[in-house]
């Protein structure tokens, strides 16, 4: 009976000590996918600059609107739009082509929704790898109280059987002694 009951402890004890591995494997495995999470903070500093640029470019793209315009002021002359007798801006653009600033500014507003698609498909998997996280976190710690017990109830049937021998062995050396006296 008393073996018996030392197996059962023991095969308890093996059977968490396994889940305990697959749990600490698995989070081991999570926190390797959850390093990924740098990726997705660099996608969205990338796209702050992206959403500068497309800005930048959307008022390039106003500017280059008004060419033919800006070709026609002229110093001390207001501008008809403004009211302005400096032009500081008549020959910035001059050389620019707007369909070619639009075809850029397209290709950022491309790379700027690829973005946030990745964002957001990746923002959602870690949301779930760290709920799935602090939930093997939480059974393991489980796990491991539930060992501790197991052990400490192994080791109070082991001290109440080596109680129970020695008790037997005193009982017999009396019983010894007597005999032989």
């Amino acid at each position: 009976e008393f073996f018996n009951k030392i197996e059962k402890i023991d095969t308890k004890i093996a059977i968490f000590e396994n889940r305990k591995k697959e749990i600490l494997k698995r989070i081991q495995s999570i926190d390797s996918e959850l390093k990924q999470k740098n990726i997705v903070k660099e996608k969205e500093g990338e796209n702050i600059e992206l959403e500068k640029e497309i800005q930048y470019f959307e008022a390039k793209i106003v500017v280059l609107k008004f060419e033919k315009e800006r070709g026609e002021l002229k110093e001390n002359t207001p501008c008809p739009l403004c009211g302005s007798t400096i032009h500081p801006y008549k020959d910035k653009f001059k050389n620019e082509k707007l369909e070619k600033i639009k075809l850029e500014l397209n290709n950022l507003k491309k790379r700027l929704k690829q973005n946030n698609s990745f964002i957001d498909k990746y923002s959602g998997i870690f949301e779930k790898l760290e709920s799935e996280k602090n939930g093997l976190q939480k059974e393991l710690g489980e796990l491991e109280k539930d060992i501790i017990e197991l052990i400490q109830q192994k080791d109070g049937e082991i001290f109440d059987k080596n109680k129970k021998l020695e008790l037997e062995n005193d009982k017999k050396k009396k019983e010894n002694f007597i005999k032989a006296q």
